[in-house]
């Protein structure tokens, strides 16, 4: 039974699978899907194979791990595919129980992201390590949402004498597994031994952290799914084989809850959501470096990304700001237009009452001055056009024009 919770996983593309063509860098295998570079090569080995009359039965997943083992050389990933089906023949055949409930390498918990840790007291042989890992592989790892898993090596009892050869036996049936180791209890040497492996196998260099103080472990392993001895709660491993499966073990729910790393159902699977998420995302997903130099390109295309976006939205708001503006604008205008036009209204009204109370005051005095009767009206007429003219002056801001009573022409720019 699988841990129901750990379904909802979505890695980000970045960890799935980092760089291009030889560089490429994947800790995800299953139910993805491989780039044009990826399937090409696979396509390859398997005409090569079907050349040589080799009936050879490997998942895709698989052929390309044997591929990226043999740094892409098909010829090598061949042999690499044989090497790797005898192996699995193999283990099927093999007892090492009295080895293992020894104790000298163990399970005990997961870390960050649900991967196993698995613990190291003691160097045994290659074969006891390959049957225990591969053990891990099928009954611990689920594809796709945990493919990896972290190991703590403690040298505090014993330094292994490790060959060359074993390692890249490791290397090759497990390629794409490993997610970290982390050294406890080294001696003061470490940083040169540690150094001698790295540049022999190139991929361990941002694989091992060498952990000077037990609170570093925090950083990949909550407190609740460490050993006591190493400064976690969970108490001291006793019963060392055989493993325990994933729904046996406690704290997984509250890992569940705790763990903010990884993208869970709503969150999807895109790095572009938030900066947030892409931060973490750049720096794997428990938070700890992947790849040095792919991450500091990928950071700076996150800067640069962030700065276009910065700026767009910074247009996009100055845009908004020129459109409030000029609605203001027009809305201000068209009020004072408004308010114009009323005030205009108020003052012809004004003035039309103004000449029907004069016309009115005329109509009475041509009653009274029957002789005078022509001289009134034009007197009126004047009277009107001046007082037109005045008002059209101060509502207007025109240059008053001096109006005379003897201004009677229908043709004078008073009208």
């Amino acid at each position: 039974m699988i841990y129901e919770g750990i379904t909802s996983i979505v890695h980000s593309e970045f960890y799935i699978k980092s760089g291009n063509g030889p560089s490429i860098q994947r800790n995800i295998f299953e139910n993805v899907d491989y780039d044009i570079y990826e399937k090409q090569l696979i396509d390859e080995i398997k005409t090569k194979m079907k050349e040589k009359g080799l009936q050879i039965k490997l998942k895709r997943s698989i052929l390309l791990k044997m591929l990226m083992a043999a740094q892409y050389n098909i010829e090598k990933a061949i042999i690499n595919c044989q090497s790797h089906l005898n192996f699995l023949q193999e283990y099927s055949k093999q007892d090492y129980v009295n080895e293992l409930r020894k104790g000298h390498l163990y399970v005990c918990g997961f870390d960050n992201q649900f991967r196993p840790v698995i613990v190291i007291r003691q160097y045994c042989d290659i074969k006891i390590i390959a049957y225990f890992l591969e053990t891990v592989k099928r009954q611990l790892l689920i594809d796709y949402y945990v493919e990896n898993w972290t190991v703590i090596l403690d040298l505090d009892t014993d330094l292994p004498v490790i060959e060359l050869d074993d390692l890249l036996y490791l290397q090759l049936h497990f390629y794409g597994n490993l997610n970290k180791i982390l050294i406890v209890n080294g001696p003061d040497d470490i940083d040169d031994i540690v150094k001698q492996f790295i540049e022999k196998i190139k991929d361990l260099q941002v694989k091992i952290k060498i952990i000077s103080e037990y609170q570093q472990i925090l950083q990949y392993i909550p407190k609740e799914q460490l050993e006591i001895k190493y400064g976690g709660d969970f108490n001291n491993v006793e019963l060392f084989w055989p493993i325990l499966k994933r729904e046996t073990h406690t704290g997984t729910n509250k890992l569940l809850k705790k763990n903010s790393h990884l993208s869970i159902n709503s969150m999807g699977s895109s790095i572009n959501k938030k900066p947030s998420f892409m931060k973490i995302t750049v720096l794997e997903e428990n938070g700890n470096p992947l790849l040095n130099q792919q991450v500091e390109v990928f950071e700076d295309q996150i800067e640069s990304q962030q700065g276009e976006q910065q700026s767009q939205q910074n247009n996009f708001q100055q845009q908004q700001q020129q459109q409030q503006q000029q609605e203001d604008f027009e809305e201000k205008s068209k009020s004072y237009q408004s308010s114009t036009t009323k005030k205009q209204d108020q003052q012809f009204i004004q003035i039309d009452d103004d000449e029907d109370d004069l016309i009115e005051m005329e109509s009475e005095n041509m009653e009274k001055r029957n002789g005078k009767k022509q001289i009134t009206k034009k007197y009126g007429e004047a009277t009107k056009t001046t007082t037109y003219s005045q008002k059209q002056t101060i509502l207007e801001g025109e240059k008053e024009i001096p109006s005379s009573f003897s201004c009677c022409s229908r043709s004078c720019s008073i009208f």
